[in-house]
This record gives C-alpha cells, structure tokens and sequence, in this order.
C-alpha cells in the first residue's frame, strides 16, 4: 500500500501537433508530445506525479508500437517525484519509444530512473534544474533496492543544460552502473566542464556526437572522436521525412535515416588557440563558433573525413591558410561569418565541389578575384553582406551553374552591379540592399550586358514570351537616384538587354533617393512603346513599386507616371538668380527658376535671358508683385504662401503669356481686374486670401463662376471675415447687392468729445491685447475668474497631459513637471516618462487624451524639421475641442515664436488656444490660470496611478503563458546577464532565455518562434554590437506579427543611445521612429520596465 507524504502535482497538458518522427521497419509509429505543466497545490511545496495519471492523458494503444514526448516544466523551482499506483499498468517496455524532458524542476536520479524504466526511454533532456543523487523529499516508496540504472539503459541521447552545481564527476556517477554502448549523442550546455579523465570512453564507446557548448574549456578533447565505426538506431528505427530535415538536412547533412548525426560542437567556449591542435576520425560537423580563434593551421581539419558542415564563425579569424580545404570534397555547408578574412585567394575554395551553403558575411574583404566561386556548381545560397567590397571582378561566381538561388551582398561599398548576376539561370534573388549603387551610368551597365549570353542563359529570348518567374535584384536602401540611359547610346542590343531586364527581374527599389527628372525620359519613353506593343504588361510592378523622391511635386508619384514633358534637369545659367537652382525642361526652351524657401522680399531683376519662363517663389516673404522686364516670357508664375498684399495692375498687363497662376495663401484684398485679359490661363489658384467683397470685386464672382473649369479652387474662394477664427462666406455665393463700398458720411466730433473716444479707444485695445494678463493678474490677486468661458466640469483622472519633443525633456521636467506636480498637486503624464514602451506614439497619446482635462504642447525649434508628433495630439485631441472643449490645448513656446510655425494646421489650432512664451514673466502664473483647479478631497491626491491609469489599454493579452519574457540579445550579451536577468528574477519574472531554454539540435528560427509563443512579452536588446544581427531581425518580425494580432506591446525594444536609427533594418527603424522604446542610458528604465511589461498573477490551471 502506498503512503504518500506530499500531495500529487496539479498537471495542466500542452498537446503538440508535430508529424511523426519515426517509422520502425518502414512503418509509421504513431506520435504524441505534450508538455506537463506542473504546479504544486500549495505554492514552494513539494509533490509528485502519477503516473497512470500521465498514461491516461496520452491513452497509448498497447497493440502497436508508439512513440511519446515526456516533457514536464515547473513553474516553480519544487522538489518533484514520479510515482505508479499500479506498476503493472504503468509498464510499456518497447511498445511506447519515447523521450524524456524535465525543466526548471528539482528532481533525483532515482525518480528519473524510475520513470524511465517503464518505457522504451531513447533520449532525456535535462534543463535548468536541480539533480541530486538520493532521494531529497519526505517519502515512503515500494521500492527498497540501491539506484541501478534500469530505466536508463536503453538511452540514445543525453542533454543536460544548466544544472545546479553540477559537475564532469557528477555526470560520470550518473552512469556509473553500466556501459552505455547505446548511447550515441551527449550534449552539455552552459554548465562548467573539466573532463580530467578518460572515464567517459569507457561509459560511452560508440559515442557518435559530443555536444560541449559554453562550458568554459579553453581546449579541444583530445580523444574525440576515439571511435570511427558507425552506429544505428536501436529497435529497427528510421527517422520520418519531417524529422530528418530538422536533424540534419537544415545542417546540410546527408546521411542515412537510420544513423546518428557525427557532430563535434565546441561552440561559445574559449578556445582562442588551436594552432597545435587538429581533428581527426569520421565527422559530419564541427562547430567552433564564438572561441576568440585568431589564426588556424593549415592541417586543422586535414585528417578529418566526411566532414559536411564546418561552422568557425563569430571569430578573429585574420585569413584562411593555403590548402586549408584540400580534400574536403565532402563539405556540404562552411560558415565563416563575423570573422576579419580581408583577403581570399582565387583557389581557395577549388576542391569543394559539394558545397551548397558558403557565408563569409561580416568579414573585412575588400574585393572578390576572377574565379574565387566559380567552381562551386553545387552552390545554392552565398553571403557575402557587411563586407567592404568595392569591386566584383568578372567570372567571379559560378555563372553555368544550374543550382544557386540566393546571393547576399548587402551593406557593402559597391557602385556598380555585377553583370554575372543575370547569367546566372538559377539564382533567384540577389540582395544588394543598402550599397552605393545609383545607375547614374545605365547606359554602361546596359552596354556591359552580353545579349546572347543573357538570352541563353536566362531565358531564350523571344518577345511574344511572358515570364513564369521573375528574379529579384534587391537595391533597397542604396543610392539609386538616376535611370540615366544616353539616347544617342541607346542601340538594338542595349534595347533588347533592357527588354530582357524588365521582363524577367524585378528591381525593388524601396528607400532610395529616386530622381524624376529629365535622366528618366528615354527610358519612360521607351517603356511606353513597349506598353503600345504589349511587350510589357500595365501590371508589371515597375508601373507600382518604382516611385519618386524628387522633385517635390513627384514625391511618392509612379515613376514612370510622370511625364517625361513634365520632367527637368539642372541648368547652371550665369543669370540665375542666387539662392535659387535653375531647371531647364526636357526637350523645350521652358526654364524653370526655383526660388522656393528663399526669403527673398521681392522679385529679382535679373532671370535666364531666352527660353519661357516657370518661376517658383512659393514660401517667401514677397509683399507685392511689381513689374519686371521678363514678365512677357513667364509662363508659370507660382508666388503661395508669401506676403502679398497687391499685384499692380502693370504687371498683370505683363504677364500675358502666362499659362499658370498660383496666387493662393497671401494676404490680398484684390486682384487686379485685367487678368479676365489673359487668353492663354489654363491653371489659377486664389484661396485663402482675405478679399474685400465689395464693389470692386464684384467682376470677379461672376469671372470665377465662367471659368471654374481652370480656377481649380474656385470652391475655397472666399470673402474675408474680420474674425480670423470664422471661415468667411464663399465668395460666388455672396449676393451681389451685398458687394457695395461704403462712403462714410460721419462729421467729425470736435472738442471734448473727441478727446474722450479717443481715450476710451486706447482703453479697449490695451484691454484687448492684454486681456489673459489681466485675467491672469484677478485670478492671482482676488481669486476671480472672470471671462471664462469654460462652463463644463472636467470628470478625467489626469489634470494635464505634457507632450513636446524628447530633446527638452529635462527643461520640460524642471520648469513645468515639477511645478505642477509638486506646487500645484495636479495628476501629470508626461510623454517620456509616463508613455508605456511597446505601444505607438499615437496609440499612447490617443488612450491618454481621453483620459486628461488638458493636453498641454510644449513647442520647441525641433518643431521646425519634425512636427509629427504634434500633429498627431491635435488629431486625437480634435474629439474634445469639438465637444467644445474650448480650453483643451494649451501651448507652450519655448525657445521659439508663434510666427515661425510654418504648419497651417498647428498655427489654426493655435489661433483657437491660448498661447504662452516660456519667457513670459507671468509664465507659471499663466500656467496655473490654465490648469484645471481642484475642488474636493479626493482631487488632491498627488500620485498618478499609472498602473490602472496609463498602461490600462483594453486590449492587453489575457492568455496564459510559460514565461512572462522572452529576452532576445545577439552574440555580446554580458550586459544583460550582468543588469538585466538578475533584477527581473528577483523580482518575480519567469524568464525565457536563448542561452538557457533554447533546446540543443533544433533550429534557431523554431527556437525564437517556441519561445515568442510562450512569453507574454518579448524584449529585444539593440546595441551597438549586435543591431544587424540577423536572427535579432527575424525576431523582430515574429514578435511584431504577434503585436499585430494580438493588439498589445507584446513586443519591447531596449536600446542604447550608440545605435544610429538610420542603420537599422527597414521595419526597425520606422518601429523605433513610431514606438515608445527603453534606453539603457534611462534613469527611470526599471519604472518603465515594470510598466510597460507588468508582472501579471499568474494562472492556476
């Protein structure tokens, strides 16, 4: 009868839906794997498991053959025992094969033992755990002979990962009871390992693959492999198609189902010198990433055979020797990424005719010699970004070869493409992302190109032929600004090259600087008469993905949209006016004379002396349009956004050959009378000017109502009003008997009567220009309010919302924050400290704007370049400026004055808000009047709960997870053991760390995607070091696409201030421009950690 002294363990099963993994003599075995979350009824206390409660969950069928994933994760760090009530029912012998997974767990070798011995137990994984020797825990079991390693005999595999002060004798003692010649694969991770004696070739004679990764040992074992024979699985076993391209066929190994993988992994050691040392015996994969090697010999790997995978990456690897490779026919994968290879010899690589995967990325070579890959026929995907690569030789890749699909020359120096990349028939995607490639010489690329050969070896060339499959040559982020091709240049095989080019490549150009000007006019001519000819379709992606960065008019346009007509280039005229560029336009005597943004006051005198005339002066400071000599040839006059307050009716005359007006954004009352003149008009703007609608403009209701076919904004036309708060009335909607001028007929009031209007008039207007300071001022001394206009009561939690640029942040919090909070005893959010990192700028500012009475903008001279952030409070603040709100905003101007505001929308909402200077003298009593006024007890508590205030978005994740953070770091990751994991553990955090959960022999990508699954959030640590690494990118999208689903910040970035934005990957960068983020540099980064990634109750099953 069993006595039970500690109660059974709460058991919540996770099903995993894998494929089968192994067949067993060409049958399919069935396959369960489910995770057993185990929690203790009371917390910290031991339990155990029942087993027939694990064989009632899996229900195997005893008449065939099954296979079983055991995997049992604690929760918290208990002691746990595995029991059977009924042995005989528990017991399975070979019918079940299963493997056997215990993690953060304490546990003995007895209790493992003794679960094992009712299974067919091929592999046990050890993690993150406490393992003792003898039993730890109160019991009374049935079993009373000595531990003796029965249920661990049939072992194949052995994983053991950070075990609690565990050692090389520790392990040994483990197996101490027999010889494990079954056993073929160990694998040690992160535990420190000191193999002083050979014991283990004893223990393990057919050991197949040691796995020794990050176990500090600054040397190779000497005696592995110390047998070359080949083993197989046990039982008649074979792995499935699923499984054999997770075990090997990812790493590029060809080997039989039925055989173990020969792998010797040293990876993350410190293992600096290994000039005297060299391997040996049958091996398909060695592994030496993150050592520190600075050099290697010549013979390192020549007594080694049948090796397939060799990984020395993340070293300081100068050069590879002459005759390194030599007789390697067999290697199959060779990474020597984030080394410092400068230079590569042409033969280098000559013998390796199996290779599929070669990356020699992150290295420091300068250029690429004729021949260096040319022999790798087999070569399916070569990496070669972050280098300094200036120059590609011809012939340097393997141009016949029917096998590569993907080359990487990312982040180099390069200004020309290499020609070869279209020769190639197979290669279909080539990433030249981020160079120095502009096509400012198409032409030559298009005259480099052999036709013949590119028809042959691409596609046969036949016009009438659509492509099946375009291959991609990918430029984004380069300097592609010109498609300049030469008309002169542009002959027959030019043409069929460029034919060939669109048809079957796609060029995808996204963040680069694309001209469209006159460069672009033969080939958007050209592309257009194959358009005619249905040579290219009108769905092709150059009609959509190409798109123009200049001139301004062009932004964000389909490049080849423009038309080549409308399109200019450069003109160095000596009469060019100065602080202006001079255009000429494509095929016509038409100049164009750019002056925006100039602050010119007037017109210049002097212009280009022939041709018509375009002149641009939009954004300047010009008061009127006077006369000017060159009128008669303007064709284009475009003078918005300035001062003009009268166009003489002279130079209205002048201007008769003029085409286009744009008269809009100024300050005119009239426009001169004798434009209806003008015959050639086909374009006129004239909003946004303050008309008089009087008897002098009533011509022109009724000429803008004959020609709203050209007045393009003839709607938008209207009368001025004398309160420039009010829009005024559409001006061809004005009656006409409204259109009058008033002759004033008042007799003038002599005396004292005179005397006293006049007193009384600089009464109201000193009264009128300082009526805030004065309401200030009775507020201060008597405590009266009076205009006040605001009759509504605020009900919102946070009295004041600061919002302004990040880089005032503390004049922000020194002069406002701390006023306000500390002397006023207002709730106060403030945009960097209280903004909840993971969600976006405008999902913050929208959940807090509802939830504030004022919303207060500090405006500053970064406003000028960047004004986003401000346009976007005003957006989600209009709700309650509608709902007449009519003191929400409240502006503060600090180093900067109203009038500079460029940004039309700002400066409205500004007209309709009160408007203080940061150097006002009354400027905190100002502050003050305009911030909500307490009334009752409970208003003045000063602290913000921002846990049930800030981050209290409805939309945060309620499903249960494993770990409460995922933490994704790159290779130099000693600041995060060193500052972050031991605070977030010793507050309460699960965390999920790759060093440490990341399961050994599956693939890194599953790994982040497993561990993004199981954590509620997921914080990626950018540095200096790491920011291009790779698989920091890939979880980046994953996590993004959760963020995306789920609709909360499951994903947080933690940055320092070395990181430069502008170098990050694309979706990064427009994440960290869009994003509350970390900074490391942050005095308040554990505040908003804690925030933003709350430690939530955790779920009871």
């Amino acid at each position: 009868m069993w006595v039970y002294s500690i109660d059974k363990c709460i058991m919540r099963e996770e099903r995993f839906m894998y494929p089968p993994l192994y067949k067993m003599a060409d049958r399919t075995l069935p396959s369960a794997a489910i995770a057993f979350i185990l929690i203790p009824i009371v917390e910290y206390e031991d339990c155990y498991v029942e087993m027939m409660d694990v064989m009632e969950v899996y229900n195997f069928d005893n008449s065939v053959t099954s296979f079983a994933a055991f995997s049992f994760v604690c929760i918290l760090p208990i002691n746990v025992d595995f029991r059977c009530r009924n042995e005989t029912l528990c017991q399975h012998g070979d019918r079940v094969i299963g493997n056997f997974e215990i993690m953060t767990c304490k546990t003995t070798l007895r209790s493992i033992d003794y679960f094992c011995r009712f299974f067919h137990v091929l592999s046990i994984y050890l993690y993150d755990m406490g393992l003792g020797s003898s039993i730890s825990i109160n019991e009374t079991l049935p079993i009373t002979q000595n531990f003796t390693c029965e249920g661990l005999k049939n072992v194949n595999i052995v994983v053991l990962a950070l075990l609690e002060n565990f050692t090389y004798d520790n392990f040994l003692s483990i197996f101490q009871c027999y010889t494990f010649q079954q056993v073929n694969t160990i694998v040690i991770s992160d535990i420190p390992w000191d193999m002083k004696s050979n014991d283990i070739i004893q223990i393990f004679p057919n050991l197949q693959s040691l796995e020794l990764q990050n176990v500090n040992i600054e040397y190779p074992p000497e005696f592995f492999p110390w047998s070359n024979e080949t083993v197989l699985l046990p039982l008649n076993l074979s792995r499935t198609e699923y499984l054999q391209n997770l075990y090997a066929s990812t790493l590029y190994l060809e080997i039989p189902v039925n055989e173990p993988r020969r792998v010797f992994n040293l990876r993350y050691n410190s293992i600096a010198n290994i000039s005297d040392y060299h391997f040996s015996g049958k091996l398909h994969m060695i592994t030496l990433e993150n050592n520190g090697i600075i050099s290697v010999d010549a013979d390192l790997i020549r007594e080694v055979f049948d090796l397939q995978n060799l990984d020395l990456s993340s070293n300081f690897i100068l050069e590879i020797p002459t005759g390194f490779f030599d007789g390697q026919d067999s290697l199959r994968s060779l990474n020597l990424r984030k080394n410092r290879i400068a230079h590569l010899a042409p033969e280098t690589f000559q013998d390796l005719d199996k290779l599929q995967f070669l990356d020699l990325s992150f290295n420091k070579l300068l250029k690429l010699e004729s021949g260096l890959f040319s022999s790798l026929l087999n070569l399916k995907i070569l990496r070669l970004e972050n280098n300094l690569i200036q120059t590609i030789q011809n012939n340097v890749f393997p141009i016949i070869s029917k096998n590569i699909e993907q080359l990487f020359l990312d982040n180099n120096p390069l200004r020309e493409i290499p020609v070869d990349i279209f020769y190639i028939s197979s290669l279909k995607k080539t990433s030249l992302q981020h160079t120095e490639i502009s096509f400012r010489n198409f032409t030559g690329l298009l005259k480099q190109i052999h036709v013949n050969v590119l028809s042959q070896n691409v596609l046969a060339y036949d016009p009438d032929k659509k492509a099946e499959e375009v291959r991609e040559v990918d430029l984004t982020g380069s300097k592609v600004n010109y498609f300049y091709i030469d008309k002169d240049s542009f002959n027959i095989d030019a043409k069929r090259a460029m034919i060939l080019l669109l048809r079957y490549f796609k060029f995808i150009l996204k963040n680069n600087p694309i001209k469209c000007d006159c460069n672009i006019a033969v080939l958007s001519d050209f592309v257009r008469s194959l358009k005619i000819k249905n040579a290219v379709s009108s769905e092709s992606y150059i009609y959509h993905d190409w798109k123009c960065v200049w001139p301004q008019e062009f932004n964000d346009q389909q490049m080849l949209s423009v038309d080549p007509n409308d399109t200019y280039c450069q003109n160095n005229s000596a009469r060019c006016p100065q602080n202006c560029t001079c255009y000429v336009r494509y095929e016509s005597d038409i100049n164009i004379v750019d002056c925006r943004y100039s602050s010119f006051l007037s017109l210049p005198h002097t212009m280009p002396v022939s041709g018509k005339l375009d002149l641009w002066f939009q954004h300047n400071n010009i008061s009127e349009v006077e006369p000017r000599t060159y009128f008669d040839r303007v064709r284009q006059f475009r003078i918005s956004n300035n001062e003009i307050r009268q166009i003489h009716t002279e130079s209205m005359n002048l201007l008769s050959n003029a085409e286009e007006f744009w008269f809009d954004s100024n300050h005119l009352s009239y426009i001169p009378s004798n434009i209806k003149d003008i015959s050639k008009l086909k374009s006129i703007k004239l909003q946004d000017n303050p008309y008089v609608c009087d008897c002098k403009s009533l011509w022109l209701k009724s000429w803008i109502k004959r020609n709203t076919g050209y007045i393009t904004d003839w709607e938008e036309v209207t009368c001025g009003s004398p309160d420039e708060n009010e829009a005024g009335r559409r001006l061809v909607d004005a009656p006409d008997d409204e259109f009058v001028c008033v002759t004033d007929n008042t007799y003038m009031v002599v005396g004292i009567s005179a005397g006293c209007a006049f007193f009384l008039i600089i009464i109201i207007i000193l009264v009128t220009i300082y009526k805030f300071e004065i309401q200030v001022l009775l507020y201060m001394w008597f405590g009266i309010r009076p205009f006040d206009r605001a009759k509504y009561k605020d009900i919102e939690k946070v009295d004041v919302m600061i919002l302004h640029n990040l880089d005032i942040t503390d004049w922000v919090n020194e002069n406002i924050l701390k006023f306000l909070e500390t002397l006023c005893r207002l709730k106060v959010c403030e945009i960097d400290r209280d903004f909840v990192a993971g969600y976006s700028f405008n999902e913050n500012i929208s959940h807090l704007a509802a939830q504030s009475k004022r919303m207060l903008i500090v405006l500053s001279p970064s406003v000028l370049t960047s004004d986003d952030l401000v346009r976007m409070c005003l957006n989600e603040g209009n709700h309650k400026v509608r709902d007449n709100r009519l003191n929400f905003y409240i502006f503060v101007c600090h180093q900067i004055s109203r009038k500079q505001i460029r940004n039309k929308y700002i400066r409205k909402q500004m007209r309709r808000s009160k408007v203080i200077s940061s150097s006002s003298k009354l400027f905190l009593e100002k502050l003050l009047y305009l911030t909500p006024k307490k009334r009752n007890i409970e208003d003045l508590k000063i602290h913000i709960e921002l846990e049930s205030l800030s981050i209290s978005f409805t939309h945060q994740t309620t499903s249960c997870t494993v770990f409460d953070m995922f933490i994704l770091y790159g290779d130099n990751h000693q600041r995060v053991f060193r500052d972050l994991v031991p605070k977030l553990e010793s507050t309460g955090y699960t965390l999920c760390l790759p060093d440490r959960e990341f399961v050994p022999g599956s693939s890194k990508q599953a790994n982040i995607i497993g561990a993004i699954k199981n954590s509620r959030h997921t914080l990626i640590v950018l540095t200096e070091e790491n920011w291009n690494d790779e698989w920091l990118v890939f979880g980046f999208q994953t996590a993004m696409e959760r963020n995306l689903q789920e609709k909360y910040n499951h994903l947080v970035l933690l940055t320092d201030n070395k990181v430069n934005p502008q170098d990050l990957h694309t979706e990064m960068r427009n994440y960290v421009s869009s994003h509350v983020i970390l900074y490391f540099e942050d005095s308040c980064l554990w505040d908003k950690i804690f925030r933003s990634m709350p430690l939530k109750t955790r779920c009871r099953w």
